[in-house]
């Protein structure tokens, strides 16, 4: 998403409480959806927005007040942060920032590419941490949080894999995205 100096969004759905964003590996969701609780429907720049007294105008900021990092407390055990597609995880029905962990594992497996015509290829992705159930990544999880929440994010190369395996999340960390933080060989973890 690019926003222009005061803020406007010029692309993705956007409300105050966050952004919508999906990555083919690993979606990121930010604070809002079309059922969000708290907005509703009024998101700025989707199909969905009403106009009327609520709704939110293209002046408004859509960037809060930020905690000081050292200042948040941690998630609720109770809210759910990732889930898989097509579903979403439901929005914190929280006003605060917070501190949440993720925790996903790298899988390297053969997978169906075109199942009618017997077609497989080498997969590369995702799952939730000790869900066996899962064997190709690919979409990988969704993750869900805040704005201005930290999401901790834990990934685990398995120890059958063959390659050494990262994260990049170019949109938060710049040129890299993290790989550096998050390179992992087979059998290793990294947050």
């Amino acid at each position: 998403m690019s926003t222009t100096t005061d803020n406007q969004p010029q692309t993705g759905k956007v409300s105050r409480r966050g952004v919508l964003a999906a990555l083919p590996a690993v979606g990121l969701i930010g604070a809002c959806a079309a059922d969000d609780p708290i907005l509703g429907d009024q998101l700025v720049g989707s199909a969905n927005a009403q106009p009327g007294a609520n709704a939110i105008g293209p002046s408004d900021s859509i960037i809060p007040t930020l905690t000081p990092r050292v200042s948040l407390a941690a998630a609720d055990a109770a809210e759910t942060h990732v889930s898989y597609v097509p579903e979403v995880p439901p929005a914190a029905p929280r006003t605060d920032q917070r501190v949440f962990d993720v925790d996903l594992e790298v899988l390297e497996n053969v997978c169906p590419l075109d199942p009618a015509n017997g077609v497989t290829t080498l997969m590369w992705g995702y799952r939730v941490a000790g869900d066996d159930a899962v064997v190709c990544g690919s979409p990988g999880p969704v993750i869900r949080g805040r704005v201005g929440d930290v999401m901790r994010l834990t990934m685990t190369n398995l120890t059958g894999n063959e390659h050494p395996h990262n994260i990049d999340f170019h949109a938060v960390t710049g040129q890299g995205g993290g790989a550096a933080d998050l390179t992992a060989a087979p059998g290793e973890s990294k947050t």
